[in-house]
């Protein structure tokens, strides 16, 4: 796995690109890591995380990460003042 501080930078990129949105917590489905690439094991928690098009079109996206990966990404938006409800 990535190092901290690589993981904290590809999280930031991540919060500044709006890729999240809704967060639900289920087993390793084996997908790649939103933030790392490296895939999510059946014996890991996995964090999906969705967004929701904003462009008026239907859809929705979804990301998988890590547990680590997703308290990076918590710890940059809080960090940086980007927080919000």
């Amino acid at each position: 796995m990535n190092s901290e501080r690589a993981l904290r930078e590809k999280a930031l990129a991540a919060i500044r690109s709006g890729k999240f949105h809704r967060l639900f917590g289920v087993p390793g489905s084996g997908a790649p890591c939103a933030i790392c690439g490296e895939p999510l094991m059946r014996d890991e928690m996995e964090v999906q995380l969705q967004f929701t098009w904003h462009n008026g079109a239907s859809g929705l996206d979804q990301y998988h990460l890590h547990y680590r990966c997703y308290t990076a990404v918590e710890f940059e938006r809080t960090k940086n003042g980007t927080a919000h409800s």
